[in-house]
């Protein structure tokens, strides 16, 4: 046994307050915890506004993922900007998406570039 399974097992312990939980609730608790770890993001989602890059450089054919507050992060839609359309600064702020619903128009504040 590692010193991180010991820390595990440790912390476990500490939670369910239990020296030897049944195997039930052993299961259910990690099923619970790997959906946590699973439901976040593999990159931050609100928009660090000190970042000198943003809103994020954008151009036709990236993908991307629609910041949706309604939805579990796991649900965005994804697509793929077909246009992009230039604020009064001639920077970016508005994009044409193609997703499986069709062409949809969001502010690049509301989008996840994926690279």
């Amino acid at each position: 046994m590692g010193a991180h399974d010991q820390n595990d097992k440790s912390s476990l312990y500490a939670v369910l307050k239990e020296r030897k939980p049944r195997e039930e609730t052993l299961h259910t608790l990690l099923l619970e915890v790997e959906h946590i770890v699973n439901s976040r993001p593999l990159t931050p989602v609100e928009p660090d506004l000190n970042r000198e890059a943003w809103p994020p450089r954008t151009q036709g054919g990236d993908p991307v993922l629609i910041a949706d507050k309604t939805m579990p992060r796991g649900l965005w839609p994804r697509g793929r900007i077909v246009k992009t359309i230039p604020g009064r600064d001639n920077k970016v702020r508005i994009v044409e998406i193609q997703t499986k619903l069709g062409i949809l128009k969001r502010p690049t504040s509301r989008l996840v570039v994926l690279t």
